[in-house]
């Protein structure tokens, strides 16, 4: 009798028993069971599954149990797999063969290798009534495992084996905080990159599985291929490594200083982990996410320039784009202001500002400056200060210069002349008053010029020191007047007298360039009975100067025995500084030509003149007179023979008025204390004893030099002065060289 149980005990001989079998007798259960290994690689995530097939080879049909040893799971690996089967002996007529189902093994929380697990297929019976002494049907056990190692004592080890991923590092620093990098002018050529080391509490980067190396990457956006990031290490350029065992704290963080590529660019950048070939291809490398950032070292600039470029309508908007995308966010961090002409300065609280993109609109408030109208036809002044673009690069200042649209002018022209008497030389310019006004309602342009077609004599004509030839503009206000000073002066030529030059005063508004106002107005200094009017100067009296031996010396002597060689006639030459353009005659009053200004009478010849030249003999007497060798006294047109001789200016020539005015050119003499002067007797020669003066037509050579003989007949031994006066014309209130002009 078994006292355990309480009931008798039998020796058996024969039969079936199961639960427990009991020995002698046919065991209805005889477990059996086959496993298919998995994948040697299998992800860190994956599940790990076994193929199973079970059966029972005993006596009749029987329940088993399918379970995994707890003493082999070490690390808390997940099990999932079947409990019961009910396995068919195989002597039944419909026996359905084995049944195939699996065991799934899942990743600890921890560990990526564990040890073999038994896997146990046994009487369910007998499992779950905890027999298991000596009479118990044995389990029939199995290996879970999908990975051998080998170790040094050649004794092979099973294990459980999930491929441990490459190691995923992930950015830090600034990368990490603004998910992107922006390279401008001032920055640095190198940039330190940070990443950090998620399983830094477990293992360095360098000493992780499976690791080789942790490099950084960067390409162009668009582009395919990624380039390594360089360094410099001990001061060698090479590849970027984070798990080169130098870099990484004891916090996980490691940074390197990558030197940055020259090209500016929109670039993308990652970090790869590249691990060894023992798993997945999948589980190679890991990436760490995509960063854009851009390499921008260029300051924005002004595309073309702001819109309208000329002729701003003041309630429009002033546009300006630059060349790039500038920073927009409110408060504006960029100035603006504008100066305008004669107003003042607008800053940007005073203006309306609207910035988006690459522009910047600006527009002027109507509450200020006076209005709108207050700053039509003026010139402005734009300043644009610290723009920046989106990488921070600064376009520190711009300025431009244009003008407010202006409506056309009202212009009106009006010349104050000279007065009539009043003479000018030829070498002076004339000068009128010119008023130039505006009698419309807002500032506008008006441009003050010459016609050049009324100036058909080459004039000179000038304004503020400029030539009218080229028209000068003014900003005239509403209702504005000014008045300047233009200046005509004398061109080339022998003429004194000339047409009227017709000044224009025209609108240089764009806004009616297509038929643009004009007014006009001549400028004269002459006007005859006939309202006939001219620019006419007057010709001064002749410029001579003594010529011959008067040129060169400055005292004579003249004895009897001279006098008596010479008939008594003594050579007097004159030389005319006009004579190139102008001979004595062609001044003269007694030319027939006419004109404007002929006024010389005659020359005058004072022996002892010559600017003060004396017969200084003391004393002179007959024979210190016959003593006298030089026998030819010479007289030069001293200021004016280049441009007209002394027949020119003579009041027998008949050009008359203001132009032709030498009356004639005469020798004067006195005795030395006199104080007036007597009129010489010249005559034209020893055998032509007409008498003369030197401006009488003809006289005067093609040179300037004129020469006429002075009768001595009728003077007493004496000392005389001698001198030549070129006489002309009177003019009231003139110049006193206009009247006479003397040696």
């Amino acid at each position: 009798m078994r006292t355990s149980i309480g009931t008798f005990i039998f020796n058996t001989v024969s039969g079936r028993t199961k639960c427990p079998h009991e020995e002698g007798t046919d065991a209805i259960e005889i477990p059996r069971m086959e496993i298919t290994n998995p994948l040697r690689f299998v992800g860190p995530n994956d599940p790990m599954v076994f193929q199973i097939s079970v059966w029972n080879e005993g006596e009749d049909d029987s329940d088993f149990a399918l379970f995994v040893e707890d003493e082999t799971n070490v690390g808390g690996l997940g099990i999932d797999a079947p409990y019961e089967f009910n396995l068919q002996t195989p002597r039944r007529t419909d026996y359905e063969g084995k049944i195939n189902t699996a065991v799934v093994i899942s990743r600890g929380p921890m560990l990526y290798d564990y040890p073999k697990m038994n896997l146990h297929l046994r009487s369910k019976c007998e499992y779950e009534g905890g027999f298991s002494g000596p009479y118990s049907n044995p389990d029939y056990v199995l290996d879970l495992f999908n990975n051998i190692n080998e170790v040094p004592n050649g004794i092979s080890e099973r294990t459980i084996k999930f491929v441990e991923p490459c190691l995923g590092v992930q950015w830090a620093g600034d990368i990490n905080y603004r998910g992107t990098f922006v390279i401008n002018e001032g920055y640095p050529e190198k940039m330190e990159v940070r990443v950090y080391n998620p399983d830094s509490s477990k293992r360095a980067m360098d000493k992780a599985p499976r690791i080789q190396e942790v490099v950084l990457e960067y390409r162009k956006v668009g582009d395919l291929d990624w380039n390594t990031g360089r360094t410099i290490v001990g001061g060698t350029e090479q590849n970027i490594n984070f798990a080169d065992g130098n870099s990484e704290d004891p916090y996980g963080f490691s940074a390197v200083e990558w030197i940055l590529p020259t090209e500016e660019s929109r670039y993308e950048i990652q970090v790869k982990t590249q691990c060894t070939s023992d798993g997945p291809p999948d589980m190679h490398q890991t990436f760490t996410d995509i960063v854009v950032g851009v390499i921008d070292r260029t300051r924005p600039e002004v595309y073309g320039v702001p819109q309208p470029s000329v002729n701003l309508f003041p309630g429009d908007e002033l546009s300006v784009t630059f060349t790039e995308d500038i920073i927009c966010e409110l408060p504006y961090r960029f100035d603006v202001f504008l100066e305008v002409d004669d107003v003042g300065s607008f800053i940007k609280n005073n203006l309306k500002i609207l910035c988006s993109d690459n522009t910047i609109g600006i527009q002027f408030r109507e509450d200020l400056g006076g209005g709108y109208g207050n700053l039509l036809g003026r010139t402005y002044t734009l300043h644009v200060q610290n723009v920046l673009d989106k990488s921070g690069n600064v376009l520190e200042e711009y300025e431009y210069t244009s003008n407010f649209i202006c409506l056309p002018p009202v212009p009106k022209i009006s010349v104050s002349h000279p007065a009539g008497s009043r003479p000018y030389l030829p070498h002076e310019p004339m000068e009128f008053l010119v008023t130039l006004t505006n009698e419309g309602r807002s500032t506008s342009y008006a441009e003050l010029g010459v016609d050049l077609r009324t100036n058909t004599a080459d004039m000179i004509v000038l304004v503020n020191g400029e030539s009218l030839a080229i028209g000068q503009q003014y900003t005239l206000e509403a209702n504005e007047s000014i008045t300047t000073t233009v200046a005509v002066s004398k061109g080339p030529g022998k003429s004194l007298q000339f047409p009227p030059i017709t000044l224009y005063l025209i609108s240089k508004c764009d806004e009616d360039a297509h038929n643009p106002i004009q007014v006009t107005a001549d400028l004269f200094n002459y006007q005859d009975d006939s309202n006939s009017t001219w620019l006419a100067f007057t010709s001064p009296c002749p410029a001579i100067r003594w010529a011959g031996n008067f040129q060169n010396m400055r005292s004579f002597v003249l004895n009897r025995q001279v006098l008596a060689n010479s008939n008594n006639l003594l050579e007097v030459s004159i030389f005319n500084q006009d004579y190139i353009d102008r001979t004595l005659f062609d001044r003269s009053i007694l030319n027939g030509v006419g004109g404007l200004g002929s006024r010389m009478n005659n020359v005058g010849m004072n022996v002892a003149g010559m600017n003060d030249v004396g017969m200084n003999n003391t004393g002179m007497n007959d024979a210190e007179m016959n003593d006298i060798d030089m026998s030819s006294i010479r007289l030069l047109n001293i200021d004016d023979y280049a441009d007209r001789n002394l027949v020119d200016q003579s009041t027998t020539n008949d050009l008359g008025g203001w132009s032709n005015r030498l009356n004639d050119v005469v020798l004067l003499y006195r005795r030395v204390g006199d104080r007036n002067w007597t009129e010489g007797i010249t005559l034209i020669g020893d055998n032509d004893r007409t008498p003369a003066d030197f401006s009488v037509e003809g006289l005067e050579d093609d040179f300037g030099y004129a020469t006429l003989f002075w009768d001595l007949n009728h003077l007493a031994d004496s000392k005389y002065e001698v001198r030549i006066d070129s006489r002309c014309t009177i003019i009231a209130g003139a110049h006193e060289e206009l009247e006479t002009f003397s040696t």
